[in-house]
């Protein structure tokens, strides 16, 4: 299992009883090797997206109350690049 440093997400007791729980459900199973990625030496496409749209949330010209103000800022952030599917 590989992960990256962010310890909100993966260093957190969650997943640590995920992992015990599976242990313990899975007798052909004796090992779960989780291996933690370098931080900052990491980069997939995503990051980039949301980088992109992080900066432009500093330049959009409304103020985001709503969920739906957040589809509209994608929107003007992808371009093209996103597609964003309203959903009830």
């Amino acid at each position: 299992m590989y992960s990256d440093c962010c310890g909100g997400q993966n260093k957190n007791s969650i997943i640590m009883a995920m992992c015990l729980w599976f242990l313990e459900k899975h007798d052909s199973i004796t090992v779960i090797d989780h291996k933690f990625m370098v931080p900052g030496h990491t980069r997939i496409e995503c990051d980039s997206d949301h980088a992109r749209i992080e900066k432009a949330r500093k330049r959009y010209p409304t103020s985001i109350n709503h969920p739906y103000d957040w589809a509209q800022l994608i929107r003007w952030a992808g371009k093209e690049k996103f597609k964003v599917e309203d959903m009830n």
